[in-house]
């Protein structure tokens, strides 16, 4: 016992009491289990609360670690210290971010990228506009490279890059990306559609479909340029599988285009308007609503065509003197040389003689008689010279032979009236043809013509001879 005492003597004296629980340690002791409080989520929209454990939805999502935000510790601290912290300061800005843009409004990071990239931004605007407008023109990427200097000349800031034809073509792909996607929206947005199609070749002599689409869109008329779509074969089935693929093309489902389809314009081929089996009667078994029309500017030719070839003096007109005349001065320097100087010594505006064939069969009819009654006396001047015995210049017996049978249509009363009566009838129809070629023409307009078009071929034939 004597020792015992003197062991807690010496304890005391060393500071070696025994120590007591402090008062946080008893009431972790005594506490019952820590809950996850629903009221925690009061403005912690990103807190997702259940029996078990809370986690932060927005970091989970934006960086995509599904065990590193979620806590099993029901601590308030533990969600006030996590909102302080950089990565969920950062999931903050991308979800406001990605609320905006849902909203269709500007982010902050937008508007940072665009006050950077505004220099950048207004050079590419400058070298778009120039790649649009050389593709509006027809003009070759090659022309971009100078156009450029140009612009530099003019103290245009466009910077040192995309300065070449190779970035004009990306360049044009994006123009083109754009438009086909503005196109597909009004495709898409309109309750009814048409269909306009005509065939054409390359310049590989290759068989192209070009495929238009005609929609009226808000009460106003529009036809787009949809594809030049090759045709492996020039038959209803190789024309409609081209129509397909330009449709597709575009960004709209064929067999959505297919239920909005209501007409269909071609010229007259049997290929296109044949009872059995041409496209229009194959479409039309695809869509029994639909309506095919041929082009009123083909049938004007085709009508215009019929009538005149019963007329005797036609084809002394048309084929042997207007192009006849054109032949003789388009095949000879010296001779289209001679009649410019005729022009000239009769003070009058040079017009040489043109051709009458044509895409626009009444419009180069047209221009062929023009320029050949407004420079009839410079016309008749030099054939005269080269007829006579006394000319200076002496011309083959070929070029003398043309020059007589030319001089004597000239000459010829009849014929030259024909040519005035002629040049009033094709006035009238290239008018006519005019309104028909319009892209807003409508049934309306060219019921309208029609009428008065008649009108004046009568009054025209009560007058003639």
């Amino acid at each position: 016992m004597a020792e015992l005492k003197n062991g807690w003597s010496f304890l005391k004296r060393s500071g070696g009491e025994e120590k007591k629980p402090s008062k946080y340690a008893k009431y972790e002791q005594n506490r019952g289990k820590r809950r996850f409080q629903e009221s925690w989520k009061t403005g912690r929209p990103w807190l997702k609360v259940s029996a078990e454990s809370m986690s932060c939805t927005w970091c989970t999502d934006v960086h995509e670690a599904p065990n590193e935000f979620c806590w099993t510790t029901a601590k308030v601290e533990t969600l006030k210290s996590h909102e302080s912290s950089k990565a969920h300061i950062k999931s903050v800005g991308v979800i406001k971010g990605r609320t905006l843009v849902a909203k269709g409004e500007t982010t902050e990071a937008q508007k940072s990228i665009e006050s950077l990239n505004k220099a950048v931004i207004n050079k590419l605007s400058i070298l778009f506009k120039t790649v649009h407008a050389l593709c509006l023109a027809g003009r070759p990427f090659s022309d971009y490279v100078w156009m450029s200097k140009l612009d530099k000349a003019k103290g245009l800031d466009i910077g040192q890059t995309y300065l070449n034809s190779n970035s004009a073509k990306e360049f044009s792909k994006f123009i083109a990306l754009t438009e086909l996607n503005k196109i597909a929206q009004i495709i898409q947005s309109s309750k009814f559609v048409s269909i306009l199609s005509d065939g054409s070749t390359d310049c590989s002599v290759t068989e192209v479909e070009i495929v238009y689409a005609r929609i009226c869109n808000a009460g106003e008329i529009k036809v787009f340029f949809l594809n030049p779509a090759y045709v492996d074969k020039s038959d209803a089935d190789g024309i409609i599988a081209a129509m397909i693929r330009s449709v597709e093309k575009v960004g709209v489902p064929w067999k959505e285009f297919l239920k909005k389809l209501v007409g269909m314009g071609s010229d007259g081929a049997s290929v296109m308007l044949g009872k059995n089996n041409g496209v229009a009667a194959k479409l039309r078994s695809l869509q029994p609503s639909m309506v095919a029309v041929h082009c009123y500017a083909h049938k004007l030719e085709l009508a215009f065509k019929d009538a005149i070839k019963h007329v005797p003096l036609d084809t002394k007109v048309t084929t042997c003197l207007l192009q006849g005349l054109y032949y003789f001065y388009h095949n000879s320097a010296l001779n289209r040389a001679n009649l410019k100087s005729s022009f000239r010594t009769l003070n009058k505006k040079v017009l040489l003689p043109t051709r009458i064939g044509g895409t626009r069969w009444v419009g180069h009819l047209l221009r062929a008689l023009e320029n050949f009654l407004t420079g009839y006396e410079a016309v008749k001047q030099h054939l005269e010279q080269i007829c006579s015995p006394d000319a200076v210049e002496r011309s083959s017996a070929s070029t003398s032979g043309k020059a007589k049978g030319l001089l004597k249509l000239v000459k010829s009363k009849h014929v030259m009236l024909y040519c005035y009566f002629l040049a009033d009838i094709a006035t009238i129809l290239f008018r006519l043809s005019k309104v028909f070629q319009r892209r807003e023409c409508c049934a309306s307009d060219i019921y309208g013509m029609v009428e008065e078009t008649n009108n004046l071929i009568d009054l025209y034939s009560t007058k003639f001879w």
